[in-house]
Formats: C-alpha cells, sequence, structure tokens
C-alpha cells in the first residue's frame, strides 16, 4: 500500500520483545525489531494479513494475533523470520454480514481470546480449536464494542460506542456490572492495570479510571478533546487523541506530563515495559510514521512504515 494513505489502527510488541508489529487500515502490518527504534535509518518490512483494516492484535507467546472482519493467527518465528509468512489459522466471526473485530485481548495462558466486536457482542475464543466458546450480549445495547479488557479475577471488561462501560463474568456469560449512566458518553478506548485493581476508559468525554473491585470512580483526567487511545504503563496512566500531546498521568489523577506528537490522531498506544530508567512508548495513528517516545516528555524519532 501506498505508505501516505496507512493509518495505523494497532500495534503490538513480541513476547520475546524484539519484535514491534503495526496494523493499517489497508489489511497490511507492518514489522520492524525493536533496536529500529533508536537506529539512525530504521527499517521495516510490509506483511499483507487482510482484505480488510486491520483494527486490532494481541498476541499469545506463540502467536500472534491479528482481527479485521476475520481473526488470523500468525506463528511469531514466522512473523519475525519469514518475508512472507503466512497465517497459521483462521478464526471465524460467523454469521452472514461481515463483522469488524475492534479490540482483542488474551488471557495469560495463551489459550482465549477475548474479541469485542461490531455487532454489539464480546466473543471468547478458544485458540487451540480456533472455535466460539462464549457471546457476551448485553440485554440493550445500541453500540458496537470498542475496546475488551481481562481483569485480574478472570471477569473482563468491555466499552461500547454508545458510552457502556460494562463488566462481565465469561464463566457464567454474565453481565455482573455497569458504569452508571451519569457517565455515558462515547467510549472509544479502554486498558486494564496488570497489577492492580484498576481500569480507565475515554471517549468523547474525559477519561475516567475506575477501581475495578469497589466499582467506584476514582478519578477524571483533564483531557482536552477525544481520547482514542489510552494504556497502562509502569509509571500510571498514558492517553492520546486528536489534541496533539501524549499526556501522562499519576493513579491519582494528576497530570505528570504533556508532549506534543506529530500524529494528528492517535489510535494505538504500545508502552513497551522493560527495565530501563525510562518506559519507550510507541504512538501510532493517522499518519503512516509511527512517533517514538524514549522516555516521557521527549519526543526521540519516528518509524516510517515500510512500502
Amino acid at each position: 500500500a501506498d505508505p501516505s494513505t496507512i493509518t495505523v489502527l494497532g500495534l503490538q510488541l513480541s513476547p520475546s520483545r524484539g519484535t514491534i508489529v503495526g496494523a493499517s487500515n489497508k489489511g497490511s502490518l507492518a514489522v520492524w525489531s525493536t533496536a529500529a527504534i533508536t537506529a539512525e535509518a530504521p527499517s521495516g518490512r510490509s506483511v499483507h494479513a487482510h482484505t480488510s483494516p486491520v483494527y486490532a492484535l494481541a498476541a499469545t507467546k506463540k502467536y500472534l494475533i491479528s482481527g479485521a472482519t476475520d481473526l488470523r493467527l500468525w506463528d511469531w518465528e514466522s512473523i519475525e523470520h519469514s518475508i512472507e509468512p503466512a497465517s497459521a489459522a483462521t478464526m471465524s466471526i460467523g454469521g452472514s454480514v461481515p463483522v469488524e473485530v475492534n479490540a482483542l485481548t488474551t488471557d495469560a495462558q495463551g489459550t482465549q481470546l477475548y474479541a469485542a466486536c461490531g455487532d454489539g457482542v464480546a466473543r471468547v475464543f478458544d485458540i487451540a480449536t480456533c472455535a466460539v466458546k462464549e457471546q457476551l450480549r448485553p440485554r440493550l445495547h445500541g453500540g458496537y464494542l470498542t475496546g475488551i479488557a481481562l481483569l485480574r479475577d478472570g471477569s473482563l471488561m468491555t466499552t461500547s460506542a454508545d458510552g457502556d462501560l460494562r463488566q462481565w463474568d465469561p464463566r457464567q456469560s454474565a453481565c455482573v456490572w455497569e458504569a452508571p449512566p451519569a457517565n455515558r458518553r462515547w467510549l472509544s478506548s479502554l486498558a486494564a492495570d496488570p497489577a492492580g485493581p484498576w481500569v480507565v476508559c475515554g471517549g468523547s468525554a474525559a477519561p475516567t479510571l475506575w477501581h475495578t473491585e469497589t466499582h467506584t470512580l476514582h478519578a477524571t483526567l483533564d483531557v482536552a478533546g477525544p481520547t482514542t487511545a489510552i494504556a497502562f504503563t509502569r509509571e500510571g496512566i498514558v492517553t492520546a487523541g486528536s489534541d496533539g500531546h501524549i499526556s501522562h498521568w499519576a493513579l491519582s489523577g494528576a497530570l505528570a506530563s504533556r508532549t506534543a506528537t506529530r500524529v494528528p490522531c492517535v489510535y494505538s498506544l504500545l508502552p513497551m515495559g522493560g527495565t530501563g530508567i525510562h518506559e519507550p512508548i510507541l504512538a501510532g495513528g493517522a499518519s503512516s510514521a509511527i512517533d517514538v517516545y524514549i522516555n516521557p516528555g521527549y519526543y526521540s524519532s519516528q518509524l516510517e512504515w515500510p512500502r
């Protein structure tokens, strides 16, 4: 695809931490070595993956998983070392009308895949058989699902375009909690803290941080404009959207730093973890270039989408 028409919709780090993968609106994936983020002339390669936009990525130790109007599993070995990798398996959403997969996450064991879909249903897949195990369908829903996150207790959180934030027990296929109606606005981004009982969601209204065990609103983040990407970092929370900034927040809700971004609208944030003094963060969106931040408050470079 012509890089000038590329929008980056998802970013994923490999379990080995040696590879970065991007997902695009043109159905392609881009693959870079993590060394590219500090290289003077970083280069990557493009992989044709789907015939429709790739909205989401997820990973297990064995597979990279890409979500479009179907789901494809790719062996990490193939993604990292083959010039033209072939998908290892395909998962079908089902139905006669194409349904997009807007967000993905997996369990720690790499046995189950959770998909937030455009028909308002959250699907649970068995990765070994590629079959749908459960369908979490709200009784009343006016919007497609935009986000999905797995909590430490095994329950799921979902967000929707009509502003619903819901918690699910997949074992019972039941919704066990939803945010009060007063807080409902268009929601487009969701993240769960892997180290604590927190979930944060954002959209047309200011992002909100919730305590998942007490179901209480803990903080509201003072963001100007819609939030289209959100993630937890080692130090707190990072948000971005169309306001031209990457913002870092403490769990108290206090702003820690704000840095200008070169991507007009950010759709995906990738905190890279690690044990260094600072945690690198990648930001992709309405541009063929991905912003690289080596530490909070400091723009470093860009990764260009490969031709």
